[in-house]
């Protein structure tokens, strides 16, 4: 981490994570198990729950809920209001993550969808405020037309790295190329907000 990194992070921290002992009981799950449901660092995980009351959010959908540790930060971003739908392909993780959603008692305005994106994603009807991709970003391609049907006019969609820490070039290119979205990309290329125009 450089030292603006470290610098933001500690700038960042004057408010707490309330969330860092879920962050902590999936790095050890990582681990302990070798899988990919590393969380997003707190910088990603607060700058989301930043954008999602910014925007005065009210319907998320995240792709990748790992154990739920983003998810927990956009559901205290809504406040009291607010409905999150989060997919994780993983059944063990959907569970974990279904726990901690219970332990701070967003449970009952959050939907774990158990599956494939690709397979729980096309039966969706949303329409979201915001949509966090933080899944496999192969998926992305097959699912684009279904997230611009899913995003609201005015909306947005957040691409993060996927666990290799890139996020797919077809996508990056698709998004540059719609005229029916505005795109921002990141430095490195390391992500990408959208804004869909029509």
């Amino acid at each position: 981490m450089s030292s603006a990194d470290d610098r933001a992070e500690s700038l960042t921290r004057f408010h707490p994570d309330r969330f860092a002992e879920v962050r902590e009981e999936a790095v050890a799950h990582c681990a302990k198990h070798g899988c990919q449901a590393m969380p997003a660092p707190f910088l990603r995980a607060r700058e989301l729950g930043v954008l999602v009351r910014a925007m005065h959010a009210s319907y998320v959908l995240e792709l990748g809920t790992g154990l739920g540790y983003v998810g927990l930060h956009i559901m205290d971003a809504f406040g009291r209001t607010g409905r999150l739908d989060t997919v994780e392909r993983d059944p063990g993780h959907a569970g974990l993550a279904e726990a901690n959603f219970r332990r701070f008692a967003f449970a009952e305005r959050v939907r774990v969808h158990s599956g494939r994106a690709t397979d729980v994603v096309p039966a969706l009807s949303g329409p979201y405020d915001l949509i966090t991709l933080d899944a496999d970003p192969a998926g992305h391609i097959e699912l684009y037309e279904h997230l611009l049907r899913l995003v609201r006019t005015s909306g947005s969609i957040i691409v993060s790295p996927g666990a290799d820490g890139e996020v797919a070039p077809a996508l990056l290119s698709h998004l540059a190329e719609d005229d029916r979205v505005l795109p921002s990309f990141g430095p490195g290329l390391r992500h990408a907000v959208v804004v869909r125009l029509r």
